[in-house]
């Protein structure tokens, strides 16, 4: 994970609990997902924005077409804030994107749209505003998102928040 605000890189790694005939978990449990890739729940948000104001299911879905286009309303509360997200997807063209070396197949999604950050869990007083912007790599072949960017700045005074995060699968073992 890159922050691109401060330059700084941290690893982020999700280990592969004990698996079961109908979910599979990482991180003992704190990401819970179908087996095709859709995501259940979080309930430890590692990986900053990507899990923090992820849209329910996931970033990513199989078989998208190019072209196709879907809106999403949803909030989410992480570490004592809360985060309501007014989206719209684009599926977008596939690309190639490496990932420990070896080309995977993706398709690229643009999410645009706005987000309203709470500071304490959603007290009414202090909520702050901004545009949103996300772009996600998504591979049907691993059934999971390869490549996230997202990009928000508003608010004011105490409130203001600025995200600039990439996340970035680097190997699978």
């Amino acid at each position: 994970m890159h922050d691109r605000l401060t330059n700084t890189y941290r690893k982020v790694i999700y280990r592969a609990d004990p698996p079961t005939d109908d979910r599979i978990s990482f991180n003992n449990g704190g990401w819970i997902e179908k087996p095709g890739g859709e995501v259940v729940s979080v309930t430890t948000a590692i990986a900053g924005e990507f899990d923090s104001a992820m849209p329910p299911g996931g970033w990513g879905k199989a078989n998208l077409k190019e072209e196709a286009a879907w809106r999403t309303s949803y909030g989410s509360v992480f570490g004592g804030s809360r985060i309501n997200m007014d989206l719209n997807a684009t599926v977008m063209e596939d690309t190639v994107v490496t990932v420990g070396g070896k080309e995977m197949k993706a398709v690229r999604i643009e999410y645009r749209g706005f987000t309203q950050r709470f500071a304490n869990a959603g007290a009414v007083v202090g909520n702050q505003y901004g545009a949103y912007k996300a772009d996600v790599w998504y591979s049907s072949e691993l059934g999971r998102v390869i490549r996230f960017e997202a990009q928000t700045r508003g608010g004011t005074s105490g409130g203001a928040f600025q995200v600039r995060e990439t996340l970035e699968l680097v190997s699978i073992r």
